[in-house]
């Protein structure tokens, strides 16, 4: 027991009930960075922590529980912060022992894992995208934060199976999707639509721009992709083509004659761009005469 005590990767102590540090392993005294003699003379609330309560408090109400499995930081007289993750329990009537381990660098990856997927959900949600993964071989769906706000659907009901959205697109673009869907798949290919959907929370119309790439690696056979939420610019465009529709009847119809042109050569001359009706009868010439040549065409 002795060997396997000195010997271990894990820190290990022992305490007396009054949180004075009995005894202590190599790994112990590596990890809180003492000299055993040193250490020996410490007790519990001696550790420096920037949890509260602090150690000595929360080692009376471990006492009480007999158990304990937690986490708490602790400052390094030389390295600073670390974090350590420990299992303690009663040994005999006045005995306690504890077995630490470092997890800093596991809490540092686990904050910077937290810190890029916040930053991704919410460039997610600003640029109301969202991204997905269907692996072809266990069936297994994902959907990111964002993909699930764009469905509006509760992340916890989980994610949709193929069969299941292809009932929340509008019947008339199901057909094109399909047939997009199928042949990517087939052909190990990339797949790109643009379609409606049905909102799950209030039933409003979306309109999407949906792509997918298939890909094969060590984790199988998968399709990846992603869906954004377009209806703003969908909505844009309409109007913008009801205005150039709007314009254009006003200009086919003018009873003045109205030239549209653009300049060239530095401005030194100008290529007709359109000519309405009312333009031709005055200059007596036809459209095609007109528009993409120059203005000396009409000259007198």
């Amino acid at each position: 027991l002795g060997a396997i005590f000195n010997n271990s990767l894990n820190a290990i102590v022992v305490t007396d009930e009054a949180g004075n540090y009995v005894s202590v392993n190599k790994a112990a005294v590596e990890m809180f960075g003492y000299p055993e003699d040193e250490f020996l003379t410490m007790n519990v609330g001696d550790l420096e922590t920037t949890y509260l309560p602090g150690a000595a408090e929360r080692y009376q109400e471990y006492l009480e529980k007999g158990r304990e499995i937690g986490e708490f930081d602790y400052i390094h007289p030389e390295t600073g912060k670390k974090i350590l993750l420990y299992y303690a329990s009663r040994i005999g009537d006045n005995l306690n022992l504890s077995i630490l381990s470092d997890i800093t660098d596991q809490k540092i990856i686990e904050e910077q894992l937290r810190r890029t997927q916040l930053i991704l959900s919410e460039a997610e949600r600003i640029s109301k995208f969202g991204s997905w993964e269907w692996n072809f071989e266990t069936g297994d769906l994902f959907w990111s934060d964002g993909l699930y706000e764009i469905f509006g659907r509760k992340k916890e009901d989980g994610p949709l199976d193929f069969d299941e959205i292809m009932e929340q697109i509008h019947p008339e673009d199901q057909e094109k999707v399909q047939k997009s869907l199928d042949q990517a798949i087939s052909s190990d290919g990339k797949y790109t639509e643009i379609y409606r959907i049905k909102r799950f929370n209030n039933n409003s119309e979306l309109w999407v721009y949906a792509e997918g790439e298939i890909v094969e690696d060590e984790y199988g056979k998968r399709m990846i992709g992603s869906v954004q939420d377009i209806s703003e610019r969908k909505i844009a465009e309409e109007v913008l083509k009801e205005s150039e529709n709007k314009f254009r009847e006003l200009f086919k119809n003018m009873p003045s004659g109205v030239a549209v042109y653009e300049p060239v050569e530095d401005g030194e001359d100008f290529v007709f761009i359109d000519f309405n009706p009312a333009a031709e009868k005055i200059e007596n010439l036809p459209k095609e005469e007109i528009v993409n040549h120059v203005k000396e065409i009409y000259k007198p």
